[in-house]
């Protein structure tokens, strides 16, 4: 994305990576699992520590701020469900934290 300056939107994976619809749609789920796992480690920090600018601009730049503040309700028990997570916004904001 970097190289090419390209957003996630932009890339086109099957021509870039050789592969079909099935085989991206598997891609992008295990993406998102990996991405998913960082939210909830992301929330679990936030919870322990709600002052860290850091954990405030990460969760701002790759997850948007509310998908960290329903992951950390959903932890504490206030929700039934946590945060979603948006491929496109986390590898654009990951894009511009580099």
């Amino acid at each position: 994305m970097i190289d090419k300056n390209l957003s996630f939107k932009a890339i086109d994976f099957n021509q870039e990576y050789a592969i079909d619809d099935h085989e991206k749609k598997i891609l992008f789920q295990r993406i998102r699992r990996a991405v998913k796992a960082g939210l909830t480690n992301l929330a679990s920090l936030y919870i322990d520590n709600m002052g860290d600018e850091i954990l405030v601009e990460y969760a701002n730049a790759l997850y948007e701020y509310k998908n960290v503040r329903a992951e950390m309700a959903y932890h504490q028990g206030k929700r039934e469900s946590g945060g979603k997570v948006s491929l496109q916004h986390f590898f654009d904001g990951l894009t511009h934290e580099i």
